[in-house]
């Protein structure tokens, strides 16, 4: 027990010294002026978010992180389940995580004054905020007889939402997800996002959604691989070796 927290301890002054050389570190910073959220949550939502200006709205992030509620609607019947848990969850872990601290009165403590030392006044007024708002959400779902655990899950969404506000007041990193420059795509791959409008061409309708993101939550793999079998046109499939010993018998 004495060894391994000796070794989270190494890893946590690791990460404090790595953080401000990386690319994501005015992101980083920034997350930290929220309640609840630190170091190790900041860097976990900065490195598996990426540049938040890629999400339109605040609603394609909490998708985007499997908080929003399941749908199951047929003609004018709508019935609404429990969350998708599709997309990041190492993000989604970390902000139902952070939910908690909004169980308690909006304040402002020696360590969070700490953190949110130096940044700007607009991101300031958003963590403020989202204290306000999130402890008074809290509070009002459990005197509706909410079960605890609904209610972080909701307090989790919104905490998304302001997440998302704090990454628009931040200049996007130089650098993308997998360590690409901005805007370099692969040898064979196209420079142009896959969600984004033509350039030159006006968006008409729905706005195109961000890509999904594969990762699936627990212990599952970071990748799904899907296998179709199917018959070229005009082209029988050959019989199996099974079929053919039972023909000849």
């Amino acid at each position: 027990m004495t060894e391994a927290t000796a070794r989270v301890e190494r890893l946590d002054q690791a990460l404090a010294e790595l953080a401000p050389q990386s690319r994501c570190a005015p992101l980083v910073a920034a997350l930290q002026a929220l309640r609840g959220v630190r170091l190790l949550t900041a860097v976990t939502l900065a490195c598996e978010l990426g540049d938040l200006r890629r999400f339109p709205k605040a609603s394609h992030l909490m998708g985007y992180v499997g908080l929003v509620p399941s749908e199951s609607s047929s003609g004018p019947s709508t019935h609404r389940g429990p969350i998708t848990k599709t997309g990041n969850g190492y993000a989604r872990r970390a902000l139902v995580e952070a939910a908690w601290s909004y169980r308690f009165a909006p304040r402002q403590g020696r360590q969070l004054r700490r953190r949110s030392a130096g940044l700007s006044p607009e991101i300031l007024a958003i963590a403020w905020k989202a204290q306000h708002r999130l402890h008074a959400r809290y509070r009002r779902l459990l005197a509706c007889g909410k079960a605890p655990g609904r209610v972080i899950t909701a307090i989790a969404r919104e905490l998304a939402g302001f997440v998302w506000a704090i990454g628009q007041h931040v200049p996007p990193p130089s650098t993308c997800h997998d360590g690409r420059q901005a805007g370099r795509a692969r040898p064979g791959e196209s420079s142009q996002r896959p969600w984004a409008a033509p350039s030159g061409a006006t968006p008409a309708g729905r706005p195109r959604q961000p890509p999904t993101d594969r990762r699936t939550c627990g212990s599952r793999p970071a990748h799904i691989r899907l296998i179709t079998v199917a018959t070229r046109p005009g082209r029988l499939a050959s019989p199996s070796p099974r079929a053919t010993r039972k023909g000849a018998a």
